[in-house]
């Protein structure tokens, strides 16, 4: 049940790199291409851009914590391995709670262990709070099911899922 991607993430580490310096070449790649790039949202340690060529992509650039294991290779360079990326995951719906959080995380759900995944995530951010991320998985309810990404599975089954978990996690 792969999600769409509607954009690119590429994040480095405070010793490695800067997004600034990023960004910059971004942009040169961009319009050297005769493209047009547009800046979204910006912060110290993050970017997030609007590139238009033949069609849009966002691009967001970040500084994120390093990767606690070997990474995979992939074609864009370097990634977190899959059940990393299962963890930070999980910690991107904890920390925003997006509609496409709560479907890429039903979606590493269906392959990774849950239980597993959660104890990762409080090992990985010791801010991390289970009653704190049983709200969150009942802050679905606050999104339109326009505006959850299409990945062929019923919303209400999404929805059903993440309040049995939030059930599971802490009992009303």
């Amino acid at each position: 049940m792969p999600r769409p991607t509607e954009d690119l993430d590429f994040f480095t580490t405070r010793q490695l790199g800067r997004v600034d310096t990023a960004s910059d070449a971004l942009v040169t790649a961009v319009t050297e291409r005769g493209w047009s790039v547009e800046l979204k949202r910006t912060g110290e340690e993050f970017r997030r851009w609007a590139i238009t060529g033949p069609e849009v992509v966002l691009i967001d650039l970040a500084v994120d914590s390093p990767p606690t294991g070997a990474p995979t290779v992939t074609i864009a360079g370097p990634s977190f391995a899959p059940a990393e990326l299962a963890v930070r995951t999980t910690l991107a719906l904890f920390g925003r709670a997006e509609p496409r959080d709560f479907v890429d995380v039903y979606v590493l759900n269906q392959r990774f262990d849950r239980a597993d995944t959660v104890r990762a995530a409080a090992e990985a951010d010791l801010g991390f709070d289970l009653p704190v991320f049983a709200q969150t998985l009942r802050s679905h309810q606050r999104i339109g099911n326009e505006d959850f990404p299409d990945v062929g599975v019923p919303i209400a089954e999404i929805r059903a899922y993440f309040d049995a978990w939030a059930d599971e996690l802490d009992p009303r």
